[in-house]
């Protein structure tokens, strides 16, 4: 009957030690919530606006400079983020706007104008992290855009033109591998001619989107 008893106590005291330390026991990294990473692959799109200013010069003496343009502008791309620290994030990035910003100088009875075709970019951005779903970032890259000239009731012709890129912006993490970003940038073109360099026009292009960007499920958390 001792033995019986002794031996039910001994039982109860490893239960009871079994539980304790189930309670007290560090929790393991598998069974908390799985930190938000920003490495991967991803595809976004967006719409905003070009702000285009020309400067027009020609061989005869005419020069214009400050002729304003801006239009409704929309773009698509895709990039690979990597996340190499906490608070870190560093990608490559490539896009393709499409822009309707126009403006027209009239002469007299006369009228030219220039046409924002569209602008792509690949390029680089890094960032810093405010909170683990918020990015602060800063970009840089090569650009290439077309314009199209018009005057005198017929065509003056299309010319591409490159230069640089560099801009920033914020991105906040949605959920579900989405996310919302604002971005500005700045692009710098080298000066363009059209008509047979009988008038060339230098210009800079502001642009200013609100993207929604999808983190592909291949790639995520590569290299964390």
């Amino acid at each position: 009957m001792k033995h019986a008893t002794l031996t039910a106590i001994v039982t109860l005291l490893l239960a009871g030690h079994a539980s304790a330390a189930d309670i007290y026991a560090p929790q393991s990294l598998k069974d908390g919530p799985v930190p938000a990473t920003w490495t991967g692959f991803y595809v976004d799109a967006g719409i905003g606006g070009h702000f285009v200013d020309h400067a027009l010069s020609s061989p005869y003496g005419i020069a214009f400079d400050g002729i304003a343009a801006q239009g409704v502008a929309g773009r698509f791309g895709a990039g690979f983020d990597w996340q190499p620290c906490s608070r870190c994030v560093i990608g490559l990035f490539g896009d393709y706007q499409l822009s309707d910003a126009s403006t027209t100088l009239t002469l007299g009875t006369a009228s030219a104008s220039v046409d924002t075709n569209y602008l792509w970019t690949f390029g680089g951005r890094a960032g810093w992290l405010a909170t683990q779903s918020t990015l602060i970032y800063g970009l840089a890259g090569f650009t290439e855009g077309q314009f199209e000239g018009k005057g005198f009731a017929a065509p003056i012709g299309k010319i591409t033109s490159s230069g640089w890129t560099v801009g920033g912006g914020v991105e906040q993490q949605l959920g579900g591998g989405f996310s919302l970003k604002g971005e500005y940038r700045y692009n710098n073109l080298e000066p363009h001619s059209f008509a047979g360099g009988a008038i060339s026009v230098d210009s800079d292009v502001q642009g200013v989107f609100a993207s929604v960007a999808y983190k592909l499920p291949v790639g995520r958390g590569l290299f964390n």
